[in-house]
């Protein structure tokens, strides 16, 4: 259930109002909105967070990176959320895919179509008060314990995984983890019709990309 291209940051090179650090080539393959395609980094802790596919007013002001914009007053605080997607095909994209015009359901029940997956990765500068796993019929990941984390990161609690897709029609494997200075609930969803079955190497594949690409936006500490 989300990941910029090369032509935003050429075009924020040209136009010299946002001096940015290049991004590194899995981040740069992230397709922005047109209005949205700028990036900027802003530390939590002792992290520096990298966010991709933001408006030219947080590229100028990436401190706007700890507020909720749709909040009223607006609320910051030192915690924030990522969320990308992949389309089917491979496609990186911002947000949820329900908020892509590319993205089509999967058809019907054929367990080895590519639905792509919803990435989603909650942090805290310090620990939350409870964890956000939901109760249902889960189990962990096998090999769980050998689940591959950015540099840096060490494994909490999980992957604890849905075994059969739910009535919002998919079905997510959920970790805990801690870097240096900031805690994190992750999770991966995959989409599919009610009561596909997801296999382990399905999850894996997924786990594996979304959490390589976290770790090219995260350095904790920083420097």
């Amino acid at each position: 259930m989300a990941i910029v291209a090369l032509l935003p940051f050429t075009a924020s090179l040209l136009t010299g109002c946002h001096r940015q650090a290049p991004l590194t080539p899995e981040l740069a393959a992230i397709v922005c909105p047109a209005d949205r395609a700028e990036h900027a980094s802003e530390m939590f802790g002792k992290a520096e967070v990298t966010f991709v596919c933001v408006t030219p007013e947080i590229a100028d002001k990436p401190s706007l990176l700890r507020c909720d914009p749709n909040s009223r007053p607006v609320y910051c605080e030192d915690s924030g959320t990522i969320t990308l997607s992949r389309l089917p095909g491979g496609k990186l994209v911002p947000g949820a895919p329900s908020n892509a015009r590319e993205y089509q359901p999967p058809p019907v029940t054929d367990p080895e179509t590519d639905a792509g997956s919803l990435f989603e990765a909650s942090f805290y500068d310090k620990p939350p008060g409870k964890a956000n796993y939901e109760v249902g019929p889960r189990q962990y990941l096998r090999d769980a314990e050998q689940q591959r984390l950015p540099p840096g990161f060490t494994l909490v609690n999980g992957p604890v995984c849905d075994r059969v897709s739910n009535a919002l029609r998919h079905a997510s494997c959920r970790l805990e983890a801690k870097s240096a200075s900031l805690h994190w609930y992750i999770t991966v969803s995959i989409p599919r019709p009610i009561g596909n079955k997801i296999d382990d190497e399905l999850y894996q594949q997924e786990m594996t990309l979304w959490l390589d690409l976290l770790g090219k936006m995260v350095t904790d500490p920083k420097g």
